[in-house]
């Protein structure tokens, strides 16, 4: 049997790239999936999109009121999909032709996993390369390494959704680290895994800028998943607070330089 795959994109009014997300999906190898658009305010732009001949029969719209932040949507969107396995997009990002059939494949053959994301290639708004993101291989190395700080790109995951459930959704408190405090929790509980090949174009842009960074309600609920993770004995609070501090001081460094490639596009 084909599994089928529920995507989930959250997006706000007049995503200048839902247009290319959506054809990507369109041109997947692998056919067997639908669509849920969680729209964080209405507009005719994004409707429009999503409304062409080509997603009839494909697509599912959910309106949120303006505003109610992407952890509401990608929990509203968890909470219409119907399919175990659902695939993450941002609206402003692409997917790769063989995506799906090459993640499909992976979690065929290995029914543990919980999650499989990939390697991911950076472009700017325009569409030309400015970078990758490379994805580490292999559970036991993927835990570990997410102890210090995310390696899972979030808009190239399938995950399980009642795996995802179990644990408890998105954090509502995580406005920008949503993903990766969910990843440390899913890594109690089950084997999380990549591939390396990118599978996903990620798009860095000028709206990004003004993305604050995470406040002390997020960082408060990354930290205790982060504890909950450790397993270093004796030490293992501790040792989990040294590396949310070495976290913490990552994310400013990636703001710098993610600041920096897009002066330079």
């Amino acid at each position: 049997m084909t599994p089928e795959i529920t995507v989930l994109i959250p997006t706000l009014p007049d995503a200048a790239w839902l247009g290319q997300a959506t054809e990507s999906l369109l041109a997947q190898s692998y056919p067997a999936w639908n669509l849920i658009v969680v729209l964080d305010g209405d507009c005719d732009h994004n409707r429009a999109v999503l409304e062409r001949q080509e997603l009839r029969g494909r697509v599912k719209i959910k309106v949120l009121p303006a505003r109610s932040g992407v952890v509401k949507a990608l929990n509203a969107g968890l909470a219409e999909a119907s399919t175990d396995l659902v695939a993450r997009l941002d609206a402003d990002d692409v997917c790769e032709p063989e995506r799906f059939e090459t993640q499909i494949q992976a979690l065929t053959e290995r029914p543990d996993l919980l999650l499989i994301g990939s390697g991911a290639t950076v472009i700017d708004q325009h569409g030309r390369t400015i970078g990758a993101k490379p994805a580490p291989v292999g559970p036991d190395r993927i835990r570990r390494r997410l102890a210090w700080h995310n390696i899972i790109v979030h808009s190239s995951v399938i995950y399980r959704r009642q795996a995802v459930l179990d644990v408890g959704g998105y954090h509502p408190a995580c406005r920008i680290g949503q993903d990766y405090q969910l990843w440390l929790r899913l890594a109690k509980i089950g084997p999380l895994d990549n591939i390396a090949a990118p599978l996903v174009r990620y798009r860095v842009h000028d709206g990004q800028l003004s993305r604050p960074l995470v406040d002390p309600a997020e960082t408060a609920a990354i930290r205790a998943a982060r504890r909950r993770l450790s397993t270093v004995p004796l030490l293992g609070p501790a040792y989990a607070d040294l590396r949310h501090l070495t976290w913490l001081s990552y994310q400013h460094l990636q703001d710098r330089r993610r600041r920096t490639a897009l002066a330079a596009a």
